[in-house]
Order: C-alpha cells, then structure tokens, then sequence
C-alpha cells in the first residue's frame, strides 16, 4: 500500500504545477535538454524564461541569471518589444538547450538566443547573443532565413544539448550547431565539423532518394 507521507507530497507537487499552469495561463515548457534554465510559453504567445544566464539564454537582454520569470525581449521578431507580442505571429513552440533557447514563430521562421560557440544559433557565426537572433536559411530553400518560404513553413522545432532541429511542412529536416558526435546527420562520409547554418539531414536508412 502507498505511504500516506507519500501520497501527501504527491498532492503538494500536483498543486504546485497547477499553479504555475494557471498562474502563467502556460500554453507549455520547453522540451528538451535543459541543463540550467528554463523556457516557458505562455498562452498569448509570449516568452519566459528564468535560470542561468551567463550566456545570454534568457533572452533578456543580459548575461545575468535570474531566480524569477523574466520576459524574453523581441530581438530580431518583428514585434513591438517582446518575443511573440505580435498577435498575427505569435511563438507557437520553444526549447531551451543546455546554453541556448529556440523558438518558432506562427509564420514559420525560427528564432535563437544564447550560447552561439559551435554555431548553435545558427546566424552563421558562432557569436553568442542576449537577444533572439533569426536563424538563416542555410540549405533551406528559402530567401533569407529558415521558414520563410509560405509555401514550405518549419512547423516544429526540437533542440539538444548544443544543436537543433527543424521540421519543414514538406517533411523534410534540417539541422545545425554541434557535430562532433556526427547528430547533424548531414554527411555519410563521417565529416563531423559543426555547423552555423542549417543543412539538410540526409536519408541513411530512410528509404527516400537523398
């Protein structure tokens, strides 16, 4: 039979996250590798975040840490002063890796802010920024940045320790940041060098053409 001490906790955890939940009216926290802060999204399509800030991965326009919610500023969204205050292209999805955050907007473009040493940031460098930042187009087939075709919108996005990934409408993948352990998987021959810009992630045992 379950411990009563342990039921009790269980409960005080349950209402705590309800809180949060209701409290933030959070639509969701980021998914991923999150080693020392946190990203959380709010139903209104605003931004969140609190932790470790040494970086720039809060977002804020800072290095500083903070044990409380701050909100993320527009950077380079085309909003009026936060991330996602555009009610017609509002932050849909985010994660937050172990330095670096990612958010994809309704429009499709995708937006990056923190550590950008491996190229995380994907802005074709491999500066880090206390501000979004607007991941370019790289390999996508795109004008300028990633997502930015309406005909071929990035619907998700997904991020590990110190690299991302995104999901194009045409069901194609596209990664960039850290490869030393080859997970961009964009090149068969076992080039292992990291990316700034997104590439393509080849077929392998996929039973596609390329």
């Amino acid at each position: 039979m379950m411990p009563l001490t342990f039921f009790r906790r269980s409960v005080v955890v349950i209402t705590a996250a309800l809180t949060l939940s209701q409290s933030l009216e959070a639509q969701s926290l980021s998914k991923g590798g999150t080693a020392y802060h946190t990203a959380g999204l709010q139903a209104n399509g605003l931004v969140f975040t609190w932790g470790e800030g040494g970086n720039g991965q809060l977002g804020n326009d800072n290095y500083n840490r903070s044990s409380n919610p701050v909100q993320v500023v527009k950077g380079a969204y085309p909003g009026t002063t936060y991330l996602g205050d555009d009610t017609d292209n509002k932050i849909t999805m985010l994660g937050s890796g172990g330095y670096f955050s990612i958010a994809l907007a309704t429009d499709g473009t995708v937006y990056t802010w923190g550590y950008g040493g491996w190229g995380t940031l994907g802005q074709n460098s491999t500066s880090s920024s206390d501000t979004p930042v607007k991941v370019v187009n790289g390999e996508y087939s795109g004008t300028s940045y990633l997502g930015d075709n309406s005909n071929n919108k990035i619907t998700a996005v997904a991020q590990g320790g110190y690299h991302s990934v995104a999901l194009a409408a045409d069901g194609t993948v596209y990664t960039w940041g850290y490869n030393y352990q080859g997970q961009l998987g964009n090149n068969s021959s076992g080039d292992e060098s990291n990316k700034s810009t997104p590439v393509k992630v080849l077929k392998g045992a996929y039973s596609g053409t390329t």
